[in-house]
């Protein structure tokens, strides 16, 4: 008499709830299960282009499941079957069936190297069953007696059933409902047959997993974990993992009431709903036989408005006398929230190291040239960059830019040649009380073709000895290409050894149309003096005058 519990838990109407996840093979009557282990298996190998090194081996192989090792030289990147990376020297992937798993390795240099290894020989198929309740097909012959009964029980520490009826011939296994043990996992289930005449067989058994949990999604992120985006379509990333299947596919929802079903994969194409604010996917995986796992959610804010702002220079004036200048800004973002604020002028370019409150004021030095214009740069969180420019202001600069002494009236010591004209820096001349000195002074103007300007320029001239002081304050005498001339007469009864000092101001008054403005420049700075000349004599000292006797 011989007996079998054929290898096929469930019946073929149920066949779409299981998976093969083993080698071929199932129980016979002896209860043994056929097949024949296989020894450890390694393979190494050199990759000629990158030259990286690796080696993978099986370890720890048992009946019905072994290890796969990957070893690396150096450390890397290494994706395992299941789509989830490790990294380091070595990765360990535990496999419960046969057929082919792929690794990859990704060195330092970003190359990947893809890597196969072939499982085989593992004892069992097993079947993979989100049901209790299944179909056992019972086989069994006897040439003598005839066969009478069995009985049946599950795991082999379970409780036996009472013999009953076998109704099944030695061509046509018997069918038998069968409610497998509570709790998920490897599920054993035992039959003995005996026959007519009492004879019993050994105890066989088949085994199916029992599959009862969804898979669990182990990574799941928006754009890689980005807080913001600026657009709508988006990228999914998602790791998952099941205890006895496989992930079949994802069910992804904007809702978490109307789902959609994508194919297993990463990354995943996916579509935000329109309207800015926070947006929350939520997605859920389901393995191969229909179980579905728990939700898992991730929140990202969507913005697509641009920010809003203004910049003016001087409040909007349409002319300046200085390149220091004031900024005004204001700016303002209704829903991601401001990021960065910068200012743009030519070739240079300034951001706030944090966001200034709105509106805020800031001093600026406008660029070289006869007009100025600023540009606003305003982005928010999510991306978005607004940009606008501010008005184009006139820029009129005046500028002294020499100073000469021209004549000095000194016959004690020009009694031969004429005074050669000198600029400023120069040492103190020599100057008589009551001789002529002359000087002139150049400027620089420039301003843009709508703007007019009108300058007009004094000189104070103060001599200082003990005990003595002189000012002199007077308009150039004479207007000469970009600058003014001006002949003076040193005081008669200036002392010996006083000193004499200059300082200059030019005023232009500058009109562009709609606004008037005075610009100022000084010799040799402001609130400043020059020293260019010491009093060593009296010009009656060198005059000589027809006496009459």
């Amino acid at each position: 008499m011989t007996g079998s519990l054929n290898g096929t838990i469930g019946s073929a109407s149920e066949s779409n709830l299981f998976k093969p996840l083993l080698g071929v093979g199932k129980a016979v009557g002896t209860g043994v299960l056929a097949g024949v282990g296989k020894d450890l298996i390694t393979h190494n190998t050199i990759n000629a282009e990158t030259g990286e090194n690796f080696s993978i081996e099986e370890f720890n192989r048992s009946e019905t499941q072994t290890s796969i090792i990957l070893k690396t030289e150096e450390d890397s990147s290494i994706k395992l079957p299941n789509g989830n990376w490790v990294y380091g020297k070595q990765a360990v992937f535990s496999v419960n069936r046969n057929g082919t798993h792929d690794f990859q390795i990704k060195n330092a240099d970003g190359e990947i190297e893809s890597v196969s290894y072939n499982v085989s020989g593992l004892r069992k198929t097993l079947l993979v069953t989100n049901k209790r309740d299944v179909n056992l097909k019972l086989t069994s012959t006897d040439t003598l007696s005839g066969m009478g009964y069995f009985k049946l029980k599950n795991e082999a520490n379970g409780t036996w059933s009472s013999y009953e009826a076998y109704t099944g011939t030695s061509t046509t296994p018997m069918s038998k409902a069968w409610t497998l043990s509570a709790d998920e996992g490897l599920k054993s289930v035992y039959v003995m047959f005996k026959d007519i005449a009492g004879n019993e067989t050994t105890q066989v058994y088949d085994q199916i997993y029992l599959d009862l949990t969804g898979p669990k999604i182990t990574n799941f992120s928006i754009n890689n974990g980005e807080d913001y985006t600026n657009k709508r379509d988006v990228t999914l990333t998602i790791s998952s993992t099941d205890n006895y299947s496989e992930v079949s596919h994802y069910l992804i929802s904007n809702d978490n009431t109307t789902w959609t079903k994508v194919a297993y994969s990463s990354p995943i194409s996916w579509t935000l709903p329109a309207n800015p604010g926070n947006k929350t996917v939520y997605v859920k995986a389901v393995d191969t036989l229909g179980n579905v796992g728990a939700v898992t959610t991730d929140t990202i804010y969507y913005d697509e408005v641009l920010p809003t702002g203004s910049i003016t220079i001087n409040n909007g004036a349409t002319l300046t006398n200085s390149r220091n200048v004031k900024l005004q800004l204001s700016f303002a973002d209704a829903h991601a929230g401001i990021k960065r604020v910068t200012i743009h002028e030519k070739d240079k370019s300034y951001t706030f190291p944090t966001v200034p409150n709105s509106p805020t004021e800031i001093d600026w030095t406008l660029s070289l040239g006869v007009s100025g214009m600023v540009t606003l740069e305003v982005e928010d969180k999510a991306g978005n960059i607004y940009r606008t420019n501010s008005q184009t202001i006139s820029i009129a600069t005046l500028e002294i830019t020499q100073f000469r002494l021209t004549n000095i009236v000194n016959p004690l010591n020009q009694s031969s040649s004429s005074f050669k004209p000198i600029k400023w820096d120069f040492p103190a001349q020599e100057m008589l009380a009551g001789a002529n000195i002359e000087f002139d002074i150049n400027y620089k103007l420039e301003l843009d073709d709508k703007t007019t300007a009108n300058i007009e320029g004094v000189y104070v001239l103060e001599i200082i000895g003990d005990n003595y002081k002189k000012v002199i304050e007077l308009p150039y005498d004479e207007s000469i290409s970009k600058g003014f001339k001006a002949k003076v007469t040193l005081p008669i009864d200036a002392p010996k050894d006083a000193k004499v000092y200059i300082s200059s101001k030019l005023t232009a008054t500058l009109t562009d149309g709609s606004q008037v403005f005075t610009n100022e420049a000084y010799f040799p700075n402001k609130n400043e003096k020059a020293l260019i000349g010491v009093i060593k004599g009296n010009i009656k000292e060198s005059i000589k005058f027809n006496e009459i006797s």
